[in-house]
Formats: C-alpha cells, structure tokens, sequence
C-alpha cells in the first residue's frame, strides 16, 4: 500500500 515515496521503504522493510 504505498501512499507516498517514503513509505514504500517501510513497506520493504516490513516484508524482508
């Protein structure tokens, strides 16, 4: 769910 850049890095970091 990527709302703006920043948080798709959180959501990678959460996956792995």
């Amino acid at each position: 769910v990527l709302v703006y850049p920043g948080q798709q890095a959180e959501q990678m970091a959460t996956l792995t």
